[in-house]
């Protein structure tokens, strides 16, 4: 009986996990560096009021992984993307300004309002010379340039996460297109 109760209770406390997160993309970033190319499996999962990148990658003959953490502040409002290097175990815990793989809520809520964005100290204007229009798994994609440099981003239409499915001509040298 002690047994039964056990494994019931574990089993309830694995629903309750499961039951507060809310996976917000399944998919896979293609990064583009310096013309090496790498592709992480990611999953981006709402955790009551933060969001978590989990990302992992098979390289050197075994399975590397880690994670981005981001609070309610970052994904609100926040106004830089992170260009911190995946590192095997660790968990970034990312500054209250900054998102990864995406823009705020915020930012999203500005080009709509305004027609541009401010990013990591870079306004960012729809780029409307583009008329043909993009989906990403049947979402509109909302293409942007940079105003000081070629960088472009095709970022989903999509309250709930405006993920940056492509990124081009990034000065950093770092590209990328979600899968």
């Amino acid at each position: 009986m002690k047994i039964k109760a056990t494994i019931l209770g574990t089993l309830l406390l694995l629903c309750t996990v499961v039951a507060g997160q809310t996976a917000l993309l399944d998919g896979k970033f293609v990064f583009t560096m310096h013309q090496q190319t790498r592709s992480y499996q990611v999953k981006i999962v709402e955790e009551g009021d933060s969001v978590h990148v989990h990302w992992k990658i098979y390289h050197n003959f075994h399975w590397q992984a880690g994670k981005y953490a981001m609070g309610k502040t970052s994904i609100e409002n926040g106004d830089a993307l992170s260009w911190l290097q995946p590192v095997d175990g660790r968990i970034e815990n990312l500054k209250k300004n900054e998102t990864f793989g995406f823009v705020s809520r915020q930012a999203l809520k500005d080009l709509h309002a305004k027609g541009w964005f401010l990013y990591n100290q870079t306004v960012y204007r729809l780029n409307t010379q583009n008329a043909e229009k993009q989906t990403f798994r049947g979402m509109t994609l909302l293409a942007v340039i940079a105003d000081i440099d070629p960088t472009q981003m095709w970022i989903v239409d999509n309250e709930s996460l405006p993920l940056i499915a492509r990124l081009s001509n990034n000065p950093l040298g770092i590209d990328w297109l979600v899968e």
